[in-house]
């Protein structure tokens, strides 16, 4: 749990050093996919998706997030290691997984987004954050 913590902190920070542990641990992709799946949970309780949705809702969220989640990681080695590679490209599915999966850390804040008058900066904040985390989860 403490390594799973570490881990977490580290990404959201955007160190480069966590991602390079990530990347190299194959174990950490079930903690990368409970990242996802917090970070869905979050993003479904600080947009209020269980008042448009119900618990239908949060089922479908997290199985989005999931598929995505793969889709993307997939992606990204197919076009990183086929279309862009550079003589010293090395990657795979898994690592990929893991690096994209622990990006969403961001995104647990966005339960705030409950808060009344501050969700859309959370949800803002928290999207440029995640996504300057996918940069560096690729460097």
């Amino acid at each position: 749990m403490t390594t799973f913590l570490y881990r977490l902190m580290g990404a959201a920070m955007l160190d480069a050093g966590t991602y390079e542990q990530i990347e190299a641990d194959p174990r950490a992709t079930w903690q990368a996919l409970v990242v996802v799946l917090l970070a869905s949970v979050a993003a479904g309780v600080g947009g209020h998706l269980d008042r448009w949705t119900g618990p239908v809702g949060f089922l479908r969220l997290a199985g989005i997030a999931l598929v995505t989640w793969i889709a993307w990681a997939v992606l990204t080695v197919q076009v990183g290691s086929r279309f862009l590679p550079d003589p010293n490209t090395r990657s795979d599915t898994g690592e990929m997984l893991r690096t994209i999966g622990f990006a969403d850390a961001p995104g647990l804040l966005q339960v705030f987004g409950a808060i009344p008058g501050v969700g859309l900066p959370v949800f803002i904040i928290t999207a440029v954050w995640m996504f300057a985390e996918i940069g560096r989860a690729h460097v």
